[in-house]
């Protein structure tokens, strides 16, 4: 029984935690809307806010990636997987790309100014990166 009781007890702790939308601390831009992340990250547009080329990219982590998708588009891993095999095959867009490490994450972010990305807030250092948006 104590199995169940913990179970429960960890679920709600990961729905609750937040989500930061991070880049370089050298990018030229300080903010961002929702509807801008949604279309960045599904690759509805190329561009970040502030008109440069946005480089997409995220942890290899499938408990924040299905998080944060299901919180800026509301689809599901299977509707996701749908939906980026229909974007690859018509060739209108490409997922981004996939980092193993924190470490190489903000090394990636770091050397390409114009990289933007997503992290479980509790992994935000903020001395190398810059938080735009906090998905609560």
């Amino acid at each position: 029984m104590w199995f169940f009781r913990a179970i429960f007890c960890v679920i709600p702790l990961f729905a609750s935690s937040e989500i930061s939308v991070i880049v370089s601390k050298k990018a030229q831009i300080s903010t961002i809307s929702t509807n801008d992340i949604s279309k960045i990250f599904l690759s509805k547009t190329k561009r970040l806010p502030n008109g440069e080329i946005a480089q997409t990219v995220e942890l290899d982590d499938e408990n924040v990636k299905s998080e944060f998708y299901q919180q800026i588009s509301k689809k599901n891993q299977k509707q996701l997987r749908a939906y980026w095999a229909t974007m690859i095959f018509t060739g209108k867009g490409q997922p981004p790309k996939s980092i193993n490490s924190i470490e190489e994450l903000y090394r990636y972010l770091e050397q390409n100014q114009n990289a933007i990305s997503y992290v479980d807030s509790s992994f935000v250092d903020s001395t190398k990166i810059k938080v735009l948006y906090v998905i609560k």
